[in-house]
């Protein structure tokens, strides 16, 4: 019977050579993530912006913010990887050219400092190093997971609420009740009576958010490592998550860098210069966020304004009685108002939206505004906008 249990207990042999050799896989993963994971970052930013036009999401700011500091941990957590196994090949490579180690005979150093010099193991700074990269590949995996059971439980549970009218903070609120049970091991689990209460939270959560497939995993980790250690990685790799999310998203957000003392206030009133007013400066799959022309320098004989049409203007219509957006847009040339300017139905990089060709050939060279309002102020719309350009 002892010799079964032995057989049972003992790795097979394939397990040793995979784990013997996962290194490189993982470097290629990791790698490829990294890579994948920065492409990603632009087409999210631009399919939640798609999303917000079409669509009134509730909570999708709050599901938006979290899915970027789930795709900046996921990133980090596979640069850190790529880092430690660097790191490891590098001691592998030390300890392939001197297996002996350190040669004391020819180390001339005395007493205490010999002593911590001889508690030195480059062998078992390797193997410990070896364990702490496959761990990080774990996290950087398991993580990926939890993001995906995050946007699919957040996509129902606010379909959901938004149906029966019910906040979505209710949901983050409850959101943040179940994963914090879950990180910290499970105390709301450890008594009957809260833990029946508890029950139909644990069960819609754990289901939606794919947490039956890695909760197990995380739980071997739990169980068989330091938990202050753990929590207290945890909550260093999240703080350099929320930064990293923050810095990445404070330019569209135009958040203050923390590290910026600057004093100078750079707006020189309502006139704002963005990249994103001129459709010769936009990049890639970027979209237009509420207004462009053709080109900060314009050589033509005409301005062309093109407005996306989002969906949030729907109800400001209706509240101004108007059947048209035209109907509610003013438009200003160097302080001039632009009397019925003819707005057309089109299209800009696939926004749908209007369009106005206004003659400017009587424009000296140089720089002039547009101006671009709305005939109700009381509003939450960005309006109004002032655009920047020089007749060439």
């Amino acid at each position: 019977m002892d010799g079964l249990e032995n057989q049972t207990d003992e790795k097979p042999k394939w397990l040793k050579r995979l784990q013997e050799n996962s290194w490189e896989a993982e470097i290629l993963i990791s790698g490829g993530a990294i890579f994948s994971l920065f492409q990603l970052d632009n087409y999210l930013t631009n399919f939640i912006a798609h999303v917000r036009e079409i669509r009134q999401v509730t909570g999708l700011s709050f599901a938006s913010l979290f899915l970027f500091l789930g795709t900046n941990g996921i990133t980090i957590g596979f640069i850190v990887h790529l880092a430690l196994r660097g790191f490891w090949i590098g001691l592998v490579c030390l300890h392939y050219g001197s297996p002996q180690g350190i040669n004391f005979k020819r180390l001339n150093i005395q007493g205490t400092y010999q002593k911590e010099t001889q508690s030195f193991s480059l062998l078992h700074q390797i193997i410990k190093l070896d364990k702490i990269s496959g761990e990080m590949f774990f996290l950087s995996l398991a993580f990926l997971l939890a993001v995906i059971g995050f946007i699919l439980i957040s996509a129902v549970s606010l379909t959901l609420f938004a149906f029966f009218d019910i906040s979505e903070f209710v949901f983050f609120g409850l959101s943040l009740v179940f994963f914090l049970d879950f990180f910290s091991g499970g105390p709301l689990r450890r008594f009957r009576v809260i833990g029946l209460i508890y029950r139909p939270l644990y069960l819609y959560f754990n289901y939606l958010s794919l947490a039956f497939i890695y909760r197990p995993w995380f739980q071997i980790l739990f169980t068989n490592s330091n938990r202050v250690k753990a929590v207290l990685g945890g909550l260093i790799f999240f703080g350099i998550a929320v930064i990293f999310t923050i810095s990445s998203v404070s330019p569209t957000l135009h958040f203050k860098n923390f590290v910026d003392d600057r004093l100078l206030d750079l707006s020189f009133g309502k006139t704002r210069w963005t990249d994103n007013f001129y459709e010769n400066k936009i990049r890639g799959v970027e979209k237009i966020a509420y207004v462009s022309i053709q080109s900060d320098l314009v050589s033509d004989n005409y301005l062309r304004i093109f407005i996306p049409y989002k969906i949030r203007y729907d109800q400001f219509i209706i509240d101004q009685k108007a059947i048209t957006f035209q109907e509610v847009m003013i438009v200003r040339l160097d302080d001039q108002l632009i009397p019925n300017p003819d707005w057309l139905a089109g299209d800009v990089a696939n926004q749908p939206g209007i369009i106005c060709y206004l003659p400017i050939e009587q424009l000296g060279n140089g720089k002039h505004i547009l101006t671009l309002e709305l005939k109700s102020s009381d509003t939450l719309f960005p309006f109004p906008l002032t655009i920047p350009f020089w007749k060439q």
